[in-house]
């Protein structure tokens, strides 16, 4: 800070020089910082994603070489030792030799005869292998090093194999002699000769295989002295090659889960990160406006020390109150974001972890609600920093208010239904069918106070929702609507601070009915931007009356006056009340399905959509895979490009061969915008008459008008909603209405 007894006037200009460069200084560092943070937050992710799936295929990888080894100690084991069964007969005689052996046959305590099978060696681990290769999905095969049937013979694989076994046996023999030790001192020393293992692709098709060489015995001689064989030294293998696609094939599930988890909570972090820097870099602001102020003022400093005292002491109260409400909002941000971070985290270690297919489904609901939950917080943030820098705007159309009633009320359908709540709607005989005004913001108001008073309301309780035309000047009317419940009241001294951000009624509240404290601060702002206003009215114990009022045009005043009609103003609305009783939710116009931003059911695909060519321009993966995943019953014939300059080229290459563009905004190379130019600028007749439908997270109406601007037909916001990308399809597809 700046000493004010060294600033007097002829200094003040360079003080405010210098308090500038010093401020952009702390800009250029927290920019630099934010950006580093934000790196170090996606490595972070990023690393941990890395390492989750080469963990989850290294333990694939490693199951098949289990199951490998696995089958080659029992292929092994029946090599040397035979199998026995209660009828030798179960297995076809051997060439040349008997089958079973009385002197080694045995019997068991059950009184059975046991009867040694397979005493040639050969033979049987070739059975072996015929049953593992029907059973374990593991291939066998026994070789020899000078073979009398031709499918004993040695691969390439197994030949330089048997090479290294034999390398490193003569290598075991030189350490053998040169230290005097025993030759060898077990049966397994005696028989085997070492083993190899390695990755191998076959046909392109990878295994896991693994080689044992086998020594000459004595008893071998017997059959195999035309062979050449010399007892103690190697004369074959058995060799065991184990795909590793089934193993890796169930690895991939537990991949995308992965990808899934991290995704969101990658998201989540780079909020948490933007909210936190937002508010650091405005008490930045706040405090260098502050010392131009001091700087200012330095010359006059003695005469007006006692003024700037009691400014400074009113200062520290608002900055405390300022920090402290902010501490409040950003523990309630954390609170309210790792809430629904948690059971989408928690959830999902659930699902892998559990082979119920219905466990498996409960744990994916429970994590899209709290998806849909976090979705929420994030649009009231970014609604309110909107609000903070100026840049609220309203956009006008016509449409009908009393399908938005409806339709704002059916939005909670669901939780009034659950907690058996009646809803009346009553709409006053003189209230217009058709006005110009923002629908969204209206039903972004309306439903605030519907949610509050769902959430406010007790089990069987009444919620009214009324609406009225309170005054009328010319083609301008004043609307007023009411939301009523009789929930748990609000006290006179809560009120006076509801509309504040970040505020709730108390610390209990947040705690019981969680929420923001954003919704009506957003609320009172929007209506006030309308020309109306925001009241409550509440008596504790009994319920609560919210209603807000705004300015509308009607439609119709113009034709009207023309026409010489005695009542000027667009079409009344007949007076109606409709109820909705406790628990029948399905009863009465709130009571319709509710409309979420990810639907729990998917709708059926229209026929029409069957069959359709899309080029999808998206550089995002995941994204890419969604769209597949929401268009495969339809069997779309989908062409994917990873930025907007590879869009314009798979367009001007083959124009016919597509019905629909869904084009991304924020991608490399090009982005959507460009591209939408470019393709609209191709000499073919297609160019112009192609839908091109923008799919992006960019969702306010200023980037509605900047996807119009370049040449699109329409906007889909993300995530995307089944329902709104169906409908939308079927508008641009060829048979479809035409374009508004």
């Amino acid at each position: 800070m700046i000493d004010a007894r060294k600033a007097s006037g002829p200094d003040e200009t360079s003080v405010r020089d210098d308090i500038g460069i010093s401020q952009k200084r702390s800009a250029v560092r927290l920019r630099i910082f934010s950006l580093l943070l934000a790196a170090g937050w996606t490595a972070c992710i990023a690393f941990s994603l890395w390492y989750n799936i080469e963990q989850v295929r290294k333990h694939a990888v490693d199951s098949a070489r289990i199951q490998a080894r696995t089958v080659l100690d029992k292929d092994m084991d029946a090599l040397y030792n035979g199998l026995y069964t209660q009828d030798a007969a179960q297995i076809p005689p051997p060439p040349g030799r008997a089958l079973d052996s009385p002197a080694d046959d045995l019997e068991t305590l059950n009184r059975f005869e046991e009867v040694l099978a397979g005493l040639n060696p050969a033979f049987m681990a070739i059975i072996m292998h015929e049953m593992g290769n029907r059973s374990r999905n593991a291939m066998g095969h026994i070789t020899s090093r000078t073979p009398i049937n031709s499918r004993n013979a040695p691969d390439a694989w197994e030949s330089q194999a048997l090479a290294l076994i034999e390398k490193r046996e003569a290598t075991r023999r030189a350490r053998v002699a040169e230290s005097g030790e025993p030759e060898a001192s077990t049966l397994t020393e005696t028989r085997a000769a070492g083993e190899v293992a390695a990755a191998v692709r076959v046909e392109e098709v990878d295994y896991i295989r693994l080689m044992r060489g086998l020594k000459t015995e004595d008893s071998c001689l017997s059959c195999h002295t035309s062979q050449g064989y010399v007892p103690g030294e190697l004369c074959g293998g058995i060799s065991v090659a184990v795909p590793v696609a089934p193993y890796l094939s169930a690895a991939r599930e537990a991949e995308k889960t992965i990808i899934l988890s991290l995704a969101l909570l990658w998201c989540a972090g780079l909020v948490g990160i933007g909210v936190c820097l937002h508010h650091i870099s405005r008490d930045m602001r706040v405090r260098y406006a502050a010392e131009h102020a001091l700087a200012a003022l330095a010359a006059n400093l003695e005469q007006r020390v006692a003024e700037r005292t009691e400014e400074l002491r009113v200062r520290t109260t608002e900055a405390e109150e300022a920090n402290r409400v902010k501490s409040s909002f950003l523990s309630r941000m954390s609170h309210e974001m790792r809430t629904p971070m948690n059971a989408i985290i928690g959830m999902t270690g659930i699902a892998k972890a559990s082979p119920v297919p219905a466990k498996k489904e409960d744990c994916l609901d429970r994590i899209q609600d709290a998806a849909n939950h976090l979705l929420g917080v994030i649009n009231d943030i970014l609604d309110m920093s909107k609000i903070e820098t100026g840049k609220l705007e309203l956009f006008f159309d016509e449409f009908s208010l009393p399908e938005l009633i409806n339709r704002a009320v059916r939005l909670f359908s669901f939780k009034i239904g659950e907690k058996k709540q009646t809803v009346i709607i009553d709409l006053d005989e003189k209230l217009p069918r058709s006005i110009i005004s923002d629908e969204q913001r209206i039903t972004q108001v309306l439903a605030n106070l519907v949610s509050n008073a769902v959430k406010f309301t007790p089990e069987q309780g009444t919620i009214t929702v009324s609406a009225a035309r309170e005054a009328e000047n010319n083609n301008l009317c004043l609307i007023r609507i009411a939301v009523s419940d009789t929930g748990i009241g609000i006290s006179p001294e809560v009120q006076g601070r509801l509309f504040r951000p970040f505020e709730q009624a108390d610390a209990g509240s947040a705690r019981r009915f969680g929420g923001t404290g954003l919704g009506l601060a957003l609320s009172k702002y929007i209506v006030e931007l309308m020309r109306g206003d925001l009241r409550v009215e509440s008596v504790i114990g009994k319920g609560s009356t919210f209603s807000f009022s705004f300015t509308a045009e009607l439609p119709a005043v113009a034709a009207a006056v023309e026409a010489g009609r005695d009542e000027p103003g667009a079409e009344a609305c007949a007076p109606r009340t409709s109820v909705a009783p406790a628990g029948d939710p399905t009863d009465g116009p709130a009571a319709a399905t509710a409309s979420e931003p990810f639907g729990d059911d998917e709708p059926a695909v229209p026929d029409k959509l069957r069959g359709c060519r899309i080029l999808l321009a998206e550089d995002v993966e995941i994204n890419r895979e969604i769209l597949s995943a929401v268009m495969e019953p339809a069997e779309a014939v989908i062409t994917s490009a990873e930025n907007g300059l590879e869009a314009v080229k798979l367009f001007s290459e083959n124009p016919d061969a597509f019905d629909i563009i869904l084009m991304d905004i924020n991608m490399p190379e090009m982005d959507g915008y460009e591209a939408a130019r470019r393709i609209r600028a191709v000499d073919r007749l297609e160019a112009a008459t192609i839908p091109i439908v923008a799919m992006t997270a960019n969702t306010y109406r200023e980037d509605v008008e900047s996807c119009l601007a370049a040449g699109m037909n329409d906007h889909i916001s993300k995530p995307v909603d089944t329902g709104a990308l169906f409908d939308v399809l079927q508008k641009y597809l060829p048979g479809g209405p035409p374009a508004a």
